[in-house]
């Protein structure tokens, strides 16, 4: 599917609905935390705006779509709500820690099958160091969002 769009304009547009939702769901946050959610939401309001008015100022259209596979965008997109949605039930650790690996082992599957170059077996080194990458990342994140920003990370709802 070919589509040409001002990206500008969808993209301004799409950064103003966000901001709204957010906006007008801010009740539920705490003072304390609030602010660089805040922060983030005016930043989001000013390049949004910007990007509606650069889109009139200078009107361009570009073709979307043009190039990769929709069934991949999809699965990518699906492993992010599962990854979103699994965090309301299992928490932010444990739910990256099986969405995260399952997502990159799909998408080196994924590169295996389309590249040209022949690609060599993984080796359970590759995965380890892979593997530790992952962590680290999710460790990271954990980090920032919890002890920085104070952002109140979901836990499991199981009762574990």
């Amino acid at each position: 599917m070919r589509c040409r769009v001002n990206t500008d304009f969808l993209s301004g547009f799409i950064g103003l609905l966000i901001f709204a939702l957010f906006w007008f769901n801010r009740e539920e946050w705490r003072p304390q935390s609030a602010v660089w959610p805040e922060t983030i939401l005016w930043a989001l309001l000013g390049f949004s705006v910007l990007l509606v008015l650069k889109c009139f100022l200078r009107w361009q259209t570009a073709e979307v779509f043009v190039e990769g596979s929709r069934r991949r965008m999809l699965i990518g997109g699906g492993f992010l709500i599962l990854w979103a949605v699994g965090m309301q039930i299992l928490g932010f650790l444990i739910t990256s820690a099986v969405v995260f690996p399952l997502l990159f082992a799909w998408m080196v599957r994924e590169e295996r099958a389309i590249s040209e170059v022949v690609l060599q077996t993984v080796t359970l080194r590759q995965w380890g160091v892979w593997m530790a990458i992952i962590a680290l990342e999710i460790a990271v994140l954990y980090f920032v969002f919890s002890k920085v920003l104070l952002v109140p990370l979901p836990s499991s709802s199981l009762g574990m």
